[in-house]
C-alpha cells in the first residue's frame, strides 16, 4: 500500500486489506461460537474459475474460548487502526510530490518509514500468536484424535483446518504488508540516490554560474576601467580646450585692432588722432596695434635716397 503513489490506488489495496481482515474476523467468530465458513479457491480452469469450500464447525463448550483468538481480535483491529493511520499520510506524500514540495515530501516520507518501523514489530507479535494458535491447534488435535474417533473428529478437524487457514491468511497478510514495507524501504532509497543525484546537478550549475559572474565581473571590471580612462581623457580634452579657450580670450583683450576711416595726409603720410594730433604714421599704428617697425630702404627707393645723399656732400664742400 505504501509503495502505491495514486490514492485511488492506495484506497482500493486499503480496501482487499480490510476485506481479508474481515475474513479472518469471520473465521474467529465460527471458531469461538460456530458456524459455517467458505473458502474460495480459485482454479483457473476453463470450465470453471474458483471451488468453492463450505465447513460447519460446532464449538464444545470448555473451547469456546480461546487465548490466541482473543489476543488475535484486538491485533486486528489495531491492523485496521493503522492502516486509517498510514492512509493519510500517503495522501500528503501524493499531494507533495505533484505540488514539487521537496522538503515536506521528505519529511512525510520519514515518517512514513518510522510508522513502518513501528508496524514490523507489530507484525512480529502477529505472527508469534498465530504460530502459537497453530501449536495449540496440532496439541488439541491430537488430543482429539486420541479422545474420539467417533462423529467429533469431523469437527476438530474442521476446527484444526479453520485455524489453519485463519493462520495462512494472518501470515500471507504479514507477508504482505512486509513486502510492502520493503518496496517502500527500496523506493525511498531510490529517492535518496536521485535527490543526491539532483544536489550534485545543482551544485554543477552553481559553480558554472559563479563562473560565468566572475568572468561577467571581470568583463564589466575591463568596461569600467576603459570607461575612467575615456572619461580622463574627455577631462584632460576639456581642461585643454578651456585652457585654448582662455588663451584665446586672453589673445583678443590684448589684440588692438584699426577700424574705421584713418585721416592720412597725402604729401607727409602724416596721421591724424582722435585728439587731432598729427603723428608719423609708424607711432600711429604702433600706438594702435602690436605692430613694430624695423627701419630700412627698398631696392627702389635706394638709388634715389643715395644720390641725394651724394648732392647734399658736394653742396658741403668748397669750392676751389
Amino acid at each position: 500500500m505504501a509503495t502505491i503513489a495514486h490514492p485511488d490506488s492506495q484506497k482500493l489495496c486499503q480496501q482487499n486489506i480490510n476485506s481479508k481482515i474481515a475474513e479472518i474476523k469471520k473465521l474467529l467468530t465460527v471458531i469461538e461460537k460456530g458456524g459455517t465458513a467458505e473458502h474460495e479457491t480459485a482454479l483457473n480452469l476453463p470450465q470453471r474459475d474458483s471451488l468453492i469450500t463450505s465447513l460447519t464447525y460446532t464449538p464444545i463448550g470448555h473451547q469456546r474460548y480461546n487465548l490466541e483468538i482473543i489476543n488475535l481480535r484486538p491485533e486486528l483491529v489495531q491492523i485496521e487502526e493503522k492502516l486509517e493511520q498510514l492512509a493519510p499520510m500517503l495522501e500528503q506524500r501524493y499531494l507533495y510530490t505533484t505540488t514539487h514540495n521537496q522538503s515536506e515530501r521528505l519529511k512525510t516520507i520519514d515518517k512514513i518509514k518510522e510508522f513502518l518501523k513501528e508496524f514490523s514489530p507489530f507484525f512480529d507479535r502477529s505472527s508469534e500468536n498465530a504460530n502459537q494458535l497453530l501449536l495449540n491447534s496440532a496439541g488439541r488435535l491430537a488430543k482429539i484424535e486420541n479422545y474420539s474417533l467417533g462423529q467429533h473428529s469431523r469437527y476438530y478437524r474442521l476446527e484444526i483446518l479453520l485455524q489453519s487457514l485463519i493462520i495462512i491468511l494472518i501470515m500471507t497478510l504479514s507477508f504482505f504488508l512486509l513486502r510492502r514495507a520493503a518496496a517502500v524501504n527500496l523506493q525511498l532509497r531510490e529517492e535518496i540516490s536521485a535527490r543526491s543525484r539532483l544536489e550534485k546537478r545543482l551544485r554543477g550549475y552553481q559553480s558554472e554560474l559563479e563562473l560565468e559572474v566572475r568572468e561577467r565581473t571581470v568583463e564589466l571590471t575591463e568596461d569600467i576601467k576603459i570607461r575612467k580612462e575615456v572619461e580622463k581623457q574627455l577631462r584632460d580634452k576639456n581642461i585643454e580646450h578651456e585652457k585654448l579657450i582662455g588663451e584665446l580670450e586672453t589673445a583678443l583683450e590684448q589684440v588692438k585692432t584699426l577700424a574705421g576711416i584713418v585721416p592720412i595726409c597725402m604729401y607727409c603720410k602724416k596721421i591724424r588722432d582722435d585728439q587731432g594730433y598729427w603723428n608719423q604714421l609708424e607711432k600711429f599704428i604702433s600706438e594702435h596695434s602690436d605692430a613694430e617697425f624695423s627701419h630700412g630702404i627698398c631696392p627702389e627707393c635706394y638709388p634715389k635716397v643715395m644720390q641725394e645723399l651724394e648732392d647734399e656732400l658736394n653742396q658741403r664742400q668748397p669750392t676751389g
